[in-house]
C-alpha cells in the first residue's frame, strides 16, 4: 500500500466513524426527546387527575359546611348548638322546639373522605415527574399538610362525641325517631336537672368551639385547594 492510498483509506474510515457517531447521537437525541415527550404527557395526565380530585374535594368541603342534603352540616350544627347553649344559660322554660336542635348532634359528625387518586398515582411514579420545582413543592405540602389538618380536627370531634356527647345522649335524653322529618330528635329526661349540673353546658361550649375550628380549617383547605388548582392550570397552559 503506497502512502497516497493509505491516506485515502484512513480519511474514508474516519468519515465512516464520524457518520456512525453522528447517527448514534441523533438516535439518542430522538430517543431522549421521545422519552421526555412521554414524561410530559404522563405529567399532564397526573396533574389533570389532581385537578379533578381537587374539584371533588372542594364540593365535599362545601357540602360539609353548608350542604342542603346534610342536616348535620357544620353551619346547622353551630346554629343548633348556639341556640341550646344560650337557652341553657337563660332561665327560660324548656320548649319542645329544642328537641330538633338536640337531635342535630346525632348527625353532626362530618368526616371528609378525600379523593386523592391523582396524588397517589404521582407518589407511585415519583414526585420528580413534576418538572417544575415550585408546583412539585406545593403539591407535596398540600397533601401532607393543608388537607390533613381538617381531617385531624374532625377525628378530634369524633373522639369528643364518642367520649362525652354520646354518653349524655344515652343517659339524659329520650330519642324520638321521626320518619316524616327523617331525623332523630332528642328530648331531655329532666331539662332543669341537666341545666343545673353545669358540666353539660361546658361540654357543649367545647363542642361548639371544636366545630368553629373545624369550619375555619376547612375554609383554609378550600383556599389552599383553589390556589393549587389555579397554579397547576397555569402551569399546564404554558
Amino acid at each position: 500500500m503506497d502512502t497516497g492510498k493509505t491516506s485515502k483509506y484512513f480519511k474514508y474510515a474516519i468519515g465512516e466513524i464520524v457518520l456512525v457517531v453522528i447517527g448514534i447521537l441523533i438516535a439518542l437525541s430522538i430517543n431522549k426527546w421521545n422519552e421526555q415527550k412521554k414524561l410530559k404527557i404522563q405529567e399532564a395526565e397526573v396533574l389533570t387527575e389532581i385537578i379533578s380530585d381537587i374539584n371533588v374535594n372542594i364540593n365535599k368541603f362545601n357540602e360539609t359546611i353548608n350542604g342542603k342534603n346534610r342536616l348535620g352540616n357544620i353551619n346547622n350544627t353551630l346554629r343548633s348548638l348556639n341556640i341550646i347553649i344560650e337557652h341553657l344559660k337563660s332561665t327560660e322554660a324548656y320548649h319542645d322546639s329544642l328537641d330538633a336542635h338536640f337531635g342535630i348532634m346525632t348527625l353532626s359528625l362530618n368526616y371528609i373522605n378525600y379523593k386523592t387518586s391523582g396524588y397517589e398515582s404521582l407518589s407511585s411514579i415519583g414526585l420528580d415527574l413534576i418538572r417544575d420545582a415550585k408546583i412539585r413543592s406545593e403539591i407535596g405540602e398540600f397533601y401532607t399538610t393543608s388537607i390533613i389538618i381538617p381531617k385531624d380536627v374532625s377525628l378530634g370531634i369524633v373522639e369528643d362525641f364518642n367520649n362525652y356527647m354520646l354518653d349524655y345522649m344515652r343517659k339524659e335524653f329520650i330519642i324520638n325517631d321521626d320518619p316524616a322529618s327523617k331525623i332523630y330528635t332528642l328530648h331531655p329526661r329532666n331539662y332543669n336537672a341537666l341545666r343545673d349540673k353545669g358540666e353539660f353546658l361546658e361540654s357543649l361550649k367545647i363542642y361548639f368551639s371544636s366545630f368553629l375550628n373545624y369550619k375555619h380549617e376547612i375554609n383554609s383547605a378550600k383556599e389552599a385547594s383553589n390556589t393549587l388548582k389555579t397554579n397547576i392550570e397555569t402551569y399546564l397552559n404554558k
